[in-house]
């Protein structure tokens, strides 16, 4: 049993496309940068302090949806050794620890006289007290994310303040009169969960590089979804923050069209990979997060890219207008050339461009800023992450979680 009290959920948004070359001019420390952090550090105070706040009011529902979710494993296990004492004022934890009892007594008699009535009526027993665990978890789960989109307002305000960098000398201003973990970081200049520089412009000398992961197996995570069989990379630099990762989309053949579905399989032909699960289909596809808030100097698009940018039809993998709507996610089926450019270790870079209008002389591209994700271990392990979808392995693992049913669905 598990639950989520909440979860934040980020638009996919559409790509822009565009064939036009474009002139490319690049500036070091984007225009505005400095005033757009200032700011960011000053509206970061009360936006933290409010989810603080919201924290210490979910925490109790968090703490109880933790010890039913202990309790309903100890039921599984038969072992209440990890979840006692029970709370003797709690309705809940009294009809466990009852359960308990009457289920020993249960499995003693059984073992005297080996009724198997005794068993039907464990198992029914468990299945009543299970259930009603269950059910107090969903009332649970109901009244967290109930409270969590009521403060929509609160979420969206601090956007952009999770796993920020700040200008010490502006959040000690703005937390005059302020009790907040970000308030009291700011006053010590010691490590902790927060960063700070004393200079607006300094944000952007930070840059942060994580090379590109070692892929491996298709799996189910924790929570049940299917994960592994991926390769990822992540860049920063000051608060822009861009991460790449290839990996298989891998869809209910239910759940799309006859057409997408034999796009599908005419795509993997096309790569030559190897695929026959007659429940899903499957594509190598890109994911790419943006960490991104306000526009710093005017940028209109983000692009994903190899290369220079002089040739953004064969360059440009991806790319969207920058509206200012904070975090972006998207995923998207590889095209052929862009996964062998991956495969070479060709860089990708996320750039902000200000697109002109096209006057009939072109689209003039002027580049804000540019942040290049490392190639380090990128060819190897996209190349490793092609070849198990390609040998028919991916296909093999995923019919040995998910199994075909006997008529082959």
């Amino acid at each position: 049993m598990k639950t989520t009290l909440f979860a934040v959920s980020l638009a996919v948004l559409p790509a822009f496309a565009s064939a036009q070359e474009v002139s490319v001019e690049e500036t070091d420390l984007p225009p505005g940068l400095s005033a757009l952090e200032l700011a960011r550090s000053k509206a970061c105070v009360p936006a933290m302090a409010d989810i603080e706040a919201l924290n210490r009011e979910l925490a109790p529902l968090s703490a109880r949806a933790v010890r039913l979710q202990e309790l309903d494993q100890a039921i599984a296990l038969e072992d209440s050794s990890g979840v006692a004492p029970f709370d003797g004022t709690d309705e809940v934890e009294q009809a466990v620890r009852a359960w308990f009892v009457r289920d020993a007594e249960l499995a003693a008699s059984w073992a005297q006289s080996s009724d198997s009535t005794l068993l039907g009526t464990r198992r029914q027993a468990r299945a009543e007290v299970r259930t009603r665990l269950r059910s107090e978890l969903e009332v649970l789960t109901d009244r967290g994310q109930t409270r969590v989109q009521e403060a929509e307002d609160v979420r969206k305000a601090a956007a952009h303040c999770t796993g920020a960098i700040f200008v010490r000398g502006a959040v000690v201003e703005a937390c005059a009169g302020v009790d907040s973990q970000l308030c009291r970081a700011a006053g010590v200049r010691e490590p902790g969960a927060f960063r700070f520089v004393d200079a607006a412009e300094d944000i952007w000398n930070v840059e942060e590089l994580r090379p590109w992961t070692d892929p491996g197996p298709l799996r189910f995570t924790p929570d049940g979804a299917l994960g592994g069989s991926r390769t990822a990379a992540q860049a920063r630099r000051g608060n822009i923050q861009v991460g790449v990762a290839l990996s298989p989309m891998i869809r209910e053949r239910s759940g799309v069209s006859a057409e997408q579905a034999a796009e599908f399989d005419a795509n993997l032909d096309s790569l030559g990979f190897t695929f026959d699960h007659p429940r899903f289909v499957m594509a190598p596809a890109l994911e790419i997060q943006l960490g991104v808030g306000e526009p710093i100097g005017g940028e209109t698009h983000y692009m994903v890219h190899f290369g220079d940018l002089t040739d953004p039809a064969n360059q440009v993998v991806w790319n969207v207008p920058a509206a200012g709507t904070g975090p972006i996610q998207a995923a998207f089926p590889a095209g052929v050339g862009a996964l062998a450019l991956l495969q070479q270790g060709q860089t990708l870079h996320l750039t902000a461009v200000a697109l002109s209008e096209d006057t009939g002389d072109g689209v003039q591209a002027d580049v804000i800023y540019s942040v290049p994700v490392t190639s380090v271990n990128q060819g190897r392990a996209v190349a490793a992450v092609l070849s198990y979808m390609a040998s028919g392995q991916l296909a093999k693992d995923l019919a040995r979680l998910v199994p075909p049913t006997a008529d082959g669905g």
